[in-house]
């Protein structure tokens, strides 16, 4: 099993801009080697 890391500030700026740039969730997660879930999760916050 996978340890689990944080996201940084930097990356939860990151998944924020491109969501307002209108990127989808897909795309942000494998643009950052991240799990679909997780991008959702970060923006549901």
């Amino acid at each position: 099993m996978q340890k689990y890391t944080q996201l940084t500030y930097e990356q939860r700026y990151h998944i924020y801009l491109l969501n307002k740039q209108g990127y989808n969730q897909t795309f942000i997660a494998k643009s950052m080697g991240r799990n679909k879930s997780t991008i959702s999760r970060e923006l549901s916050r």
